[in-house]
């Protein structure tokens, strides 16, 4: 079931970039990762036509959630798959390819704040990105058989433009001058809370890597596909699992075997009410952690002009 959540979704195509390109000291990725956060995106969905699974696996400190998805039909094809996925997720998605991470935080909090189905930001009267993306055009987007352009062209009478005094809505890692004249002000506008809610006893034995685990079974049924989803290895996840329940003291998930699909796995009715707590403990703890940063350090942050 949907609810008010609002999904970040990343498109990584071939040809768009270097895997691991940085700018500044940080991937193009986890810069507009750290941006989407900064508003509360949740999930934050990476859709690429190529293997990332190395870069993804390393990025172990954000809970992201990895689509690998044959491109058949161009770009239109990596959408549809990230709007599929977050659509019983999310009322909404902001959405931006790989090649624009220059965007900042403010510009995403106005496209959230504008109605309309579709919101392009505009900067000097032009349009870029993120977009944003209301559920009534989900159905219509992955029904589209055109190209992803004329698919939001086809969308004029639902588009809204909002003006934006931010050049990163433009800025594409190909214009390195345009991305080297804004980089210290869009790393300046970065400065956030990061706050990680982890259980221990004798020793950390659940974190953001185990939350998204279970979260990510909880919905697939299945280990292979959450691994798929999580760049993480199923020996590495059932070291999760296996220290998770050894520290808890009981099964957090029912291991099936057999069947047409070769078995599944669930979360047990005590592993979803311990995942149901940790959430309500996070997300309580996150919420108070954002406001006292907003008030202690809000007029550090730096603002583009």
């Amino acid at each position: 079931m949907k609810n008010k959540k609002i999904g970040g979704l990343i498109l990584f195509s071939k040809g768009m970039l270097d895997n691991n390109m940085k700018i500044g000291s940080i991937t193009v990725l986890e810069r507009i990762i750290l941006t989407y956060q900064q508003v509360g995106l949740d999930p934050i969905v990476v859709v690429s036509d190529i293997d990332l699974y190395y870069m993804v696996s390393n990025l172990k400190k954000y809970p992201i959630i990895y689509l690998q998805k044959e491109k058949k039909k161009g770009t239109i094809d990596l959408l549809k798959a990230g709007v599929k996925y977050l659509s019983t997720k999310c009322h909404a998605l902001l959405y931006t390819p790989a090649v624009t991470p220059m965007f900042t935080a403010n510009t995403l909090t106005k496209l959230i704040e504008e109605k309309g189905n579709l919101v392009t930001p505009s900067y000097k009267f032009k349009s870029g990105h993120p977009l944003l993306i209301r559920e009534a055009l989900y159905q219509p987007i992955l029904k589209s058989s055109l190209s992803l352009k004329d698919t939001i062209r086809s969308f004029s009478e639902e588009r809204v433009f909002v003006n934006i005094e931010d050049s990163g809505v433009l800025s594409t890692v190909d214009k390195k001058g345009e991305i080297d004249d804004i980089l210290k002000d869009h790393t300046n506008q970065l400065l956030s809370e990061y706050v990680e809610v982890r259980l221990e006893r004798e020793k950390k034995f659940f974190d953001e890597r185990a939350k998204l685990l279970l979260v990510l079974l909880k919905e697939m049924k299945t280990m292979g596909k959450t691994c798929q989803h999580m760049a993480l290895s199923k020996r590495k996840a059932w070291d999760i699992i296996n220290e998770m329940e050894r520290e808890l003291g009981f099964k957090v998930v029912d291991r099936r075997h057999g069947g047409r699909d070769g078995g599944s796995t669930e979360l047990t009715e005590k592993g979803e009410e311990f995942l149901y707590r940790y959430l309500e403990l996070e997300n309580e703890i996150k919420k108070y952690a954002h406001k006292r940063f907003q008030e202690l350090f809000g007029d550090y942050i730096e603002e583009r002009e």
